[in-house]
């Protein structure tokens, strides 16, 4: 990874051989909230799972792989022959290299393929037909899926940007129409026009670099609002240091958007001087900035259509994952995630029976209804794969299908709310006999006519019987179909690492406290990774989608106000150019209403198109991000049009009140002017 210790070493290649691997590289957290940051802790020996490591370097503050949660780093050899996943037939690890100079993605691809390829060959027992995961770099890796949320979160703030940035330009413009006489009078005193386009860039520069700095104080606000917000669904942690990239980065963006928007009116007010000395002053404008302040409120209204829009989508798309069926019960459930150390817990003759003790600590407690093991719980994990045979269906060997298979120990299924379906639940006579509980969606697709109970499954080589049918649940995402199934009993489990669910009328963090103290009264030592409601487990597996729907809320919530601000500036400025033409329609018999229905009309028509145009670039990104929408068509046209209706009536609203102000205005006055 290329990352140095920033006290002491990282461990060297002799130390990850068996017998000299004792020893652990500590993250920056750790080593000042346990050791009081203390740079002589290197060579200082610490207990994990109560084995002595020597502590040979700490690692800076910005190493957070392969998650922030990590704070040791141990050779992978310190793991048992046994354990996963040296043993063979859990067929997984993950692995990290640097490609050589010259080396391209593809040829690491082929050279893993080929090595996996080989294992096939010499290892056909454990290996054969299983392939490699493709090479991918470490910046995909980390983002994952949170890439398409980061660029949502990136698009939704350019495109508020280009909005504010439009709508300042609209005010400049007007402004700059107004001046026009004070320009052009410069113009007649000698300034040329190259001068007077750089005192409207000026101008604008300095309001922008005037916003910017408001804004960066803002933002060092803001980041952290929005980072806790986001929560732990960022790949790694969010720090957003107010450094000089951030600096900079907002100084060039000021100066960026001001020249752009201060060339725009500068350009629009090309008036001869002879003309615009002669203009009165109550005139409206020369036709050059009417048809931009018109690109104005269409780009305005578009960007508002495609915010509003994607605000309403993203809130669409959280009311209908909150209405998702995970399978299980939420509201009166608690999960203890709990290492057993191999220090104690040698084998399965050791820790099997030290769960079973935990779980009667649990069972034991005061209002807990139903307690039982697991090695994941749902949205913790989903099992590990395993191939499986059918005998009475003579399935080919290339058709040999897969299911996700977890040991669970009996009355699992009324601990978390899962319902059987069909058959019945595992008992403790079934502890040394071979029967599996298969999901309903399992079943449905290979006994499609509801006769899985009683047939044969063959598991890693092993028949076993089905005695039961559960209810499908979402074990590892609430946006995917339910996993495929195959629950096992616990003489099955090989891992040290167990989870304990348990039910209870009462409060769920109650529940939770109650599940620590069971676990402290069996062994005060052994550590509890997580200890969580149910409820706050489904809560952090919807963070990502809360915290768009949020964010992108927020901004369509303030496109709203920016289009209904830019309307009722442009319009008011334009009833303004246009009182002396109002006057005169009013002494000529004009009714107050119909110099408003006429003033509103013409305001909507820029509106209009903006509307569509918003429409179809709205469809557009949507379709592209459409990853992160669960459950929502973005061409719903029921959206569009109540998205549409909207903006027409906030619009109209906006110019209703010029235009009345304009159709009350005395014509003797308006004429004086």
């Amino acid at each position: 990874l290329g990352v140095r210790a920033q006290v002491g070493r990282t461990i060297s290649p002799e130390e990850h051989r068996d017998g000299a691997n004792r020893v652990v590289v500590i993250s920056d957290a750790l080593w000042r909230a346990q050791y009081g940051g203390d740079p002589r802790i290197v060579g200082n020996s610490v207990q994990l799972n109560d084995e002595s490591f020597t502590v040979v370097g700490v690692m800076p503050r910005e190493m957070r792989y392969p998650t922030s949660t990590v704070q040791a780093w141990t050779p992978l050899t310190v793991i048992p022959e046994q354990g996963i996943p040296r043993i063979r037939f859990a067929r997984w690890i993950n692995m990290v290299g640097r490609l050589r100079d010259g080396v391209t993605e593809q040829q690491a691809n082929q050279g893993i393929r080929d090595l996996a390829r080989r294992l096939s060959e010499e290892h056909a027992d454990s290996n054969e037909g299983w392939t490699a995961a493709p090479v991918q770099s470490l910046r995909d890796s980390v983002l994952g899926a949170s890439r398409e949320r980061l660029l949502v979160m990136f698009g939704t703030g350019l495109l508020i940007l280009l909005l504010g940035c439009v709508n300042i330009a609209n005010l400049v413009l007007s402004r700059a129409t107004q001046r026009t006489r004070e320009l052009s009078v410069r113009a007649a005193l000698g300034a040329s026009r190259g001068r007077l386009v750089r005192q409207l860039l000026t101008e604008s520069i300095l309001l922008s670099l005037i916003g910017g700095v408001i804004g960066v104080a803002l933002a060092s606000w803001g980041a952290k609002a929005l980072t806790a917000l986001a929560g732990s669904w960022l790949p790694l942690p969010a720090d957003v240091p107010l450094d000089a990239r951030v600096l900079l980065f907002a100084l060039g963006l000021s100066l960026a958007t001001g020249i752009a928007f201060g060339l725009i009116p500068a350009a629009a007010n090309r008036t001869h001087l002879g003309g615009a000395l002669r203009e009165s002053r109550g005139n409206t404008a020369g036709r050059g900035p009417q048809l931009t302040r018109a690109f104005f409120v269409v780009s305005e209204v578009a960007l508002a259509m495609m915010l509003v829009l994607g605000a309403l989508f993203f809130a669409r798309s959280f009311a209908a994952l909150n209405r998702v069926n995970p399978g299980f019960d939420t509201e009166h459930t608690a999960i203890a995630r709990i290492t057993l150390p191999d220090s104690r817990y040698p084998d399965a003759a050791a820790f099997l029976p030290a769960a079973d003790r935990l779980l009667a600590a649990v069972r034991a407690r005061p209002g807990v209804e139903a307690a039982a093991l697991i090695k994941n719980a749902p949205l913790r994990g989903a099992g590990e794969p395993y191939g499986f045979d059918l005998p009475a269906r003579n399935l080919p060997p290339d058709a040999r299908p897969v299911a996700n298979a977890i040991p669970v120990s009996p009355g699992y299924f009324d601990a978390m709310g899962i319902p059987l379906v069909a058959g019945r639940d595992f008992t403790s006579r079934d502890a040394e006999l071979p029967v599996v509980i298969i999901s309903s969606g399992l079943a449905a697709r290979y006994w499609p006519d509801g006769n899985a109970v009683g047939q044969e499954i063959v598991v890693t080589d092993s028949p076993a019987r089905i005695i039961g049918v559960a209810g499908d649940a979402k074990y590892e995402s609430l946006t995917g179909d339910a996993t495929p199934m195959i629950y096992l009993l616990p003489s099955n489990m090989t891992r040290r690492v167990i989870t304990i669910v348990a039910r209870s009328s009462s409060n769920p963090d109650a529940l939770v406290e109650s599940m620590r103290a069971a676990v402290h009264e069996v062994d005060p030592e052994l550590p509890i990774t997580e200890a969580i409601a149910m409820r706050d487990a489904v809560r952090d597996a919807l963070g990502p989608h809360r915290f768009l729907m949020l964010l992108v809320g927020m901004f369509g919530v303030l496109a709203l106000i920016l289009a209904a601000v830019g309307v009722f500036g442009v319009v008011s400025y334009v009833v303004g150019q246009r009182t002396n033409e109002i006057g005169i329609r009013t002494a000529l018999g004009a009714r107050p209403l119909a110099i408003v229905r006429a003033t509103v009309a013409s305001s909507m028509i820029p509106v209009v198109v903006g509307i569509a145009g918003g429409a179809v670039a709205a469809y557009a990104g949507l379709r592209v991000v459409g990853a992160q929408l669960f459950s929502v068509n973005p061409a719903d046209p029921v959206s569009y049009v109540t998205v549409a209706a909207a903006l027409l009536i906030i619009s109209a609203l906006a110019a209703l009140v010029p235009a009345a102000r304009a159709a009350r205005v005395d014509p003797t006055t308006a004429l004086r002017l």
